[in-house]
């Protein structure tokens, strides 16, 4: 290490250079796990509504929560809004 001594007022321009990188060292240890969060509201859930073929048999409209199991995707569609 050098030690640089630079008055106060002074134009200093510090130019490091930089050799390779050397190489990643180990991992260190994972540290204690933090504390419990709060409790979150409970959310508003949802209702299966039934099963359709494929998204384009949905419904155009529905009820935020209202679910439809689509055979075709093997997905859930859940109406949020």
């Amino acid at each position: 290490m050098t030690q640089v001594k630079v008055q106060p007022a002074s134009n200093v321009t510090l130019v490091v250079d930089r050799s390779a990188q050397g190489p990643t060292g180990p991992a260190g240890t994972n540290g204690a796990p933090g504390p419990t969060g709060p409790t979150g509201a409970t959310g508003q859930g949802l209702q299966l509504q039934g099963t359709v073929a494929t998204p384009a048999d949905l419904p155009a409209t529905g009820t935020p929560g209202e679910a439809y199991y689509v055979t075709s995707t093997g997905s859930v569609y859940i109406w949020s809004n």
